[in-house]
């Protein structure tokens, strides 16, 4: 059985339906329709990962990063204070991540469906947003780096407090790190969260043993 790390994962959210399952529905709507379920109704600071959408088409992704996620006390200097705000990240998943992407300087528009994907989930980890909302963070990745993305948001969620809600393609391959399962009713938009099966199930068989 997939065994499921029970620190980080309160904070880790997941839409019970296949995003392919749904071709009607906007997922960045459904989005702040859930945190509205949840009693969200002050500002929410979040961050978006949606490939192209979640990214400055005519910028480099040293850019984006710059642009979007690095902290604007250290933007003034631009390439310089990038170089020394990734010399502090503390996550080390996310570190490698980065170094996936070799050149930074590439533009957004040359990069192929893998290094796009990886663009967009690392901005969205670098930022420093309450919420981080992930749209198919599964699609066009190898499975290195799948493991790698999976391991650095149980790291942000339990050295950083953030809390991070995945809309899949593939909602099976997030069962191992994800602790509440996000249900929509379609005659409404009322949405229900329970604690993910595999956690009871973890839990009940660690007390038989």
């Amino acid at each position: 059985m997939t065994r499921i790390n029970q620190i980080t994962i309160h904070n880790i959210f997941l839409f019970d339906q296949n995003s392919s399952t749904i071709n009607d529905v906007n997922p960045l709507k459904e989005f702040f329709n859930f945190l509205k379920y949840k009693n969200k109704k002050r500002t929410i600071d979040f961050c978006y990962s949606c490939e192209k959408d979640s990214l400055h088409q005519n910028l480099s992704i040293k850019e984006n990063f710059i642009l979007d996620a690095v902290p604007k006390s250290l933007i003034r200097d631009g390439e310089d204070n990038l170089k020394q705000f990734l010399k502090t990240l503390k996550n080390p998943h996310l570190k490698t991540l980065i170094a996936q992407l070799e050149d930074l300087s590439s533009k957004i528009d040359t990069l192929n469906p893998e290094q796009l994907k990886l663009a967009s989930v690392i901005k969205s980890l670098l930022s420093q947003s309450e919420y981080i909302f992930l749209l198919n963070p599964d699609q066009h990745l190898s499975l290195k780096n799948l493991q790698l993305i999976k391991k650095g948001i149980q790291f942000e969620v339990y050295h950083r407090h953030r809390n991070v809600v995945i809309k899949a393609k593939n909602r099976d391959l997030w069962m191992d790190i994800s602790g509440q399962i996000i249900s929509k009713c379609h005659s409404s938009f009322q949405f229900s969260c329970k604690e993910n099966p595999l956690l009871a199930n973890q839990e009940k068989n660690e007390k038989i043993v």
